[in-house]
């Protein structure tokens, strides 16, 4: 008679296990150290440096592009202004799982308005190869004009002056407590007419050219600061031989005297201005009131009359 039994093994894992583990370990033993998972974000920092003072009816802004790769399958694009009051910024991005090598990508735009209307530059698409870009004033798709007061001239009056560029005009205003100005450069004919203003009593001295490149302005880019000159002619009209001129700087209490002769009826008269709004001088004869201020590098004729 045929049958059928189940068979019954006796298993004790443990026992195998140590009887294994006395001759081959590695059997039974295996260690494995799992790749670690990438972030879910990928962050890319922006430092940069703007032009000082830049005009509020311009921006730039930095578009950062990355690739697709395996955890994304799509280009991912962001585009972020740059913040004057700020030095850096964060773009963060789904991770991909990329590296450096794959190169980033991102593209500088600088944004002014005209007509009412905004137009840009912008730059071409460049390549980045780490997760830290750094931008400085040579990085941006164009030139920018800027303009400084120098502090000594700040003290003492503003600058006022109209930038013009690309049949476009920009007025603006320089101080101690607004020192700079920038705006972009649209075309190779762009420049600058300035004037000085003081703070006190608001005389306006004009500086005489036009300014065409980024630079600081003080006083000493005005020619009626530092050393003056004026040639002073008396006119003998009547018989008098001689006649004694002063002359007294404006704002000093220094006074100079010469006399004139028939002979010697010239005299190129000197000062130092110290300051761009006291530029001029006065005279008088013996006798005589001071007369008003005159500015320098000029000829001035005095006519001398007989005594009544």
């Amino acid at each position: 008679m045929i049958t059928k039994r189940p068979l019954c093994f006796l298993l004790d894992p443990f026992s195998a296990a140590q009887q294994i583990a006395k001759s081959s370990p590695d059997k039974i033993i295996h260690r494995y150290t799992a790749p670690k998972i990438p972030s879910n974000k990928l962050v890319i920092n922006v430092y940069y440096s703007l032009p000082p003072g830049l005009n509020e009816n311009v921006s730039i802004d930095v578009q950062v592009i990355i690739p697709p790769g395996d955890i994304y399958p799509s280009k991912q694009k962001q585009t972020q202004v740059l913040d004057p009051s700020k030095d850096s910024l964060q773009f963060t991005f789904t991770n991909n799982n990329l590296t450096p090598a794959n190169n980033y990508q991102y593209q500088i735009r600088v944004n002014y308005l005209q007509e009412q209307r905004f137009k840009f530059i912008a730059s071409n698409v460049l390549t980045l190869n780490s997760t830290n870009l750094s931008l400085d004033h040579s990085s941006f798709p164009c030139t920018f004009f800027t303009l400084k007061i120098d502090p000594n001239l700040a003290k003492q009056g503003t600058i006022n002056g109209i930038f013009h560029t690309s049949e476009m005009s920009h007025s603006f205003i320089l101080g101690s407590a607004f020192p700079y100005f920038s705006y972009p450069m649209l075309s190779t004919v762009s420049y600058a007419k300035v004037s000085a203003v003081s703070l006190e009593g608001d005389i306006e001295v004009k500086l005489p050219t036009n300014i065409t490149h980024s630079t600081t302005i003080g006083a000493y880019n005005f020619p009626q600061f530092g050393s003056q000159q004026a040639k002073i002619k008396v006119d003998f009209t009547g018989h008098q031989l001689s006649q004694t001129v002063f002359f007294q700087p404006q704002g000093s209490e220094v006074v100079t005297s010469y006399t004139f002769t028939h002979e010697q009826n010239t005299y190129l008269y000197k000062w130092n201005a110290t300051s761009i709004f006291l530029s001029k001088f006065c005279y008088k004869i013996e006798k005589g009131n001071w007369s008003d201020y005159f500015t320098g590098n000029q000829t001035i004729t005095i006519k001398i009359k007989d005594a009544v």
